[in-house]
């Protein structure tokens, strides 16, 4: 076991804190939903694993491994997922298209999570369906469906050539997501807005004058899952995307459990998991319980109205919460949503918002302390090369600084880089630059910095008067 994965620090708990006295916290889940029995923070508790046997034969083969519960219902939904065709949709219209994250430090147990789930849902014997697909640029997720290129008669004795989709469904897997950040970051690459769309079951790939470079494939008329393995510290790249909707749409499951280890032995593998074959599937919709469509439709009212306010963070749970009440369902064999499928997707849900949040909480607690890290390292640089003369007016253009914003009226704050250099007089700022006392002013807690999301530096008075 490691330190790591509970990523303990007084920040970070003070931050969480926060979350549980966000009002808006009860619009997120039913109340029974919030306060799970007898989990650690995260996970899911035992009353969701034995409430079904499909799901307490997971749990069951989790610990056979042992691997998390957690994690491997995640690798095991993807799995569901691209196992059934994608004329399977969730009623009145909605794409069962999935992408998962498991995340843990690095030797964590996510390869172990994956090989548990495969083992679990095999599906090397389907020939409808490309698995374990390495993931590249955006155009490369089209191309993984469509067959090799071949050469047809076009009725006027001229060969043309031709590509067609060979495969329904195709199952991703990127060991380590700092990968995918990477690429995504990259100028004009395509790879997070293709991860969106595919999850929506839009069209991909694009139209090529050329037959043998034609990607494109039609809106759900494939299948597509998408398994992550992320290391906490390298989880920024797909954070810092809220803004294009990017993380709102993967769940997001933890590889780490310590109630593994109250084990005292490993149960008995309990064996695979068996679906019915595409050709027995039966209806292709999967139809939500007429109280679960009532509540979806007052929670689109009420976001119409602008009642309803959630985290950005949260944009898309209703329809995440949806998918995984749908496949919750197809593990039982059942095209119907019921209430019980809607309420085990909620605690779903809920276990997911909590490990994104604890990766959140690392990402700001990160950069503070790297924002911190650079202040210091100005004040020692300068403080270590000062002369007297230097030192005194360093400091005095500091306290200047200080006093000037200490005694701005509250609707003059924040202060900008310019109002505070102002504050300097000449014969200071011949000996040390504003950045130097601003610096100092910063390290004598006179004033305090936050840095806007553009760059732009603002200041406020500190805790301690100059």
């Amino acid at each position: 076991m490691t330190d790591e994965p509970d990523w303990i620090d007084a920040d970070r708990r003070d931050y969480l804190d926060s979350l549980s006295r966000d009002p808006n916290a009860d619009a997120l889940a039913p109340p029974e939903e919030l306060e799970p029995d007898g989990a650690p923070p995260g996970r899911l508790p035992d009353t969701f694993w034995f409430s079904r046997d499909t799901l307490g034969r997971i749990h069951a083969a989790a610990l056979s491994w042992p691997v998390a519960p957690d994690g491997l219902l995640g690798a095991v939904l993807a799995r569901i997922a691209v196992a059934h065709p994608p004329s399977i949709q969730l009623a009145p219209r909605g794409s069962l298209n999935v992408l998962v994250v498991l995340v843990a430090p690095s030797g964590g147990g996510k390869s172990e999570t994956l090989a548990a789930a495969e083992a679990m849902l095999p599906l090397d014997h389907r020939t409808d369906l490309v698995v374990d697909v390495p993931m590249g640029s955006g155009e490369g997720i089209a191309d993984a469906y469509l067959g090799a290129p071949y050469k047809v008669d076009d009725g006027s004795g001229n060969k043309v050539w031709r590509r067609e989709q060979a495969h329904a469904g195709a199952l991703f897997i990127v060991d380590e997501g700092q990968v995918v950040a990477q690429m995504g970051a990259r100028n004009g690459a395509t790879l997070l807005p293709v991860l969106r769309t595919a999850w929506s079951g839009g069209t991909l790939g694009q139209k090529n004058a050329a037959a043998d470079r034609d990607r494109r494939l039609p809106a759900n008329r494939y299948r597509f899952s998408a398994v992550l393995g992320i290391q906490p510290h390298h989880a920024a790249g797909l954070l810092d995307d809220a803004a294009g909707g990017t993380p709102q749409r993967f769940l997001w499951f933890p590889t780490i459990d310590p109630r593994i280890a109250d084990l005292d032995r490993l149960p008995d593998w309990p064996g695979e998991l068996h679906l019915p074959t595409p050709s027995t599937s039966g209806a292709d919709w999967i139809t939500p319980h007429p109280d679960v469509a009532a509540e979806l439709q007052r929670n689109r009212i009420a976001a119409a109205a602008g009642t309803r306010q959630i985290d950005p963070l949260d944009s898309h749970r209703d329809l995440l919460r949806l998918k995984v009440a749908g496949l919750l369902a197809l593990l039982e064999q059942r095209r119907d949503i019921n209430p019980e499928d809607w309420h085990l997707a909620g605690q779903v849900l809920r276990s997911s918002t909590h490990t994104r949040a604890e990766l959140v909480a690392l990402q700001q607690i990160e950069a503070r302390r790297a924002h911190d890290r650079r202040i210091q390292s100005k004040v020692a640089e300068h403080t270590a090369t000062a002369t007297s003369a230097e030192r005194r007016a360093l400091e005095g253009g500091a306290r200047a600084i200080g006093r000037k914003i200490h005694r701005a009226k509250p609707e003059e704050l924040p202060l900008t880089r310019r109002a505070l250099a102002h504050a300097t007089a000449s014969a200071h700022k011949a000996l040390a630059t504003p950045e130097e006392m601003i610096a100092h002013a910063i390290a004598e807690k006179w004033i305090a910095e936050e840095t806007e999301t553009d760059g732009t530096a603002l200041y406020y008075p500190g805790n301690n008067r100059p």
